[in-house]
């Protein structure tokens, strides 16, 4: 007979590979821009680079465009896990866009 430790460890295994055979990878290009730090001072310039992920497969130039705004976190696993997205892009021919969280 199993304790309950081993039927945790089992289930929690069990969980884990069926998550990660289950998640698709999905295609995206990576691009960044150049982003005022503050853009509200006219005297400092300085910029950082701001990355976004961008699929245009389905899009076409009358389509809408999915932007999803970065949580606190990488973007890709976002993007990899935000299936939604991703599903209805095809109905829609969107342009999905994922941009990082500063």
């Amino acid at each position: 007979m199993k304790s309950s430790a081993q039927k945790v460890f089992i289930s929690t295994i069990l969980f884990f590979l069926y998550f990660h055979l289950s998640t698709q990878d999905y295609v995206y290009e990576t691009k960044y821009i150049n982003v005022p730090i503050d853009h509200f001072n006219f005297v400092n310039n300085d910029t950082f680079k701001l990355r976004y992920l961008i699929n245009d497969t389905y899009w076409n130039s009358d389509g809408p465009i999915f932007f999803y705004t970065g949580n606190e976190g990488d973007i890709e696993v976002f993007a990899q896990n935000t299936g939604f997205m991703w599903e209805i892009a095809s109905e829609f021919e969107a342009l999905v866009i994922f941009a990082e969280h500063r």
